[in-house]
């Protein structure tokens, strides 16, 4: 495939005799910006009772689109990039503790430990590409939030599980 030195950064379709695949290619000349998807999650601790909620991420890149802008309407999704992926815990004076909050697998999966330390933690995921740089040089890092928390919650007398990404009352069914 040829692509003209002047054509605009975008997604185009391919057609083959009687195919087309619509939006199959995208026409861009630099990884301007990762996301790591979901922006911002969570996870949760198991106890006896409830398994360990774990959470899935993903880098996707991007280009800055026509208008040579970040995150507007134009900009062109790439789609996965390869990345190196780490986690840094809010507020944790000795980085070295991040295994009693869980690991990241290389393939950007969470776990959270397996003994439930009674407090939640807020956790940045970090991903950086690991063959795109910025303009500058720099090495092109996204982050996602995410949130560690504890398998159940009492408030005013009520109890509350987690229910994949959101808070139910124990004992009620999930909608």
């Amino acid at each position: 495939m040829d692509v003209a030195r002047d054509a605009l950064p975008g997604r185009r379709s391919v057609a083959f005799r009687s195919s087309t695949l619509e939006r199959a290619v995208a026409i861009y000349d630099h990884v301007d910006y990762l996301e790591v998807m979901p922006d911002s999650s969570l996870a949760a601790f198991g106890s006896q009772t409830y398994l360990r909620g774990y959470q899935q991420f993903e880098a996707i890149g991007y280009h800055r689109g026509p208008d040579g802008k970040r995150h507007t309407a134009d900009d062109v999704e790439l789609g996965p990039v390869e990345v190196d992926w780490s986690m840094e815990v809010f507020y944790e004076v000795d980085q070295n503790g991040q295994d009693r909050v869980g690991t990241l697998s290389p393939a950007g999966f969470f776990t959270p430990a397996a003994t439930n330390p009674g407090v939640n933690y807020d956790v940045w995921i970090i991903a950086t590409a690991k063959n795109e740089k910025t303009r500058d040089g720099k090495p092109l890092v996204g982050k996602s939030y995410l949130v560690v928390t504890v398998p159940t919650y009492t408030f005013n007398g009520r109890t509350f599980v987690r229910d994949l990404d959101r808070w139910i009352e124990e004992g009620s069914s999930p909608r």
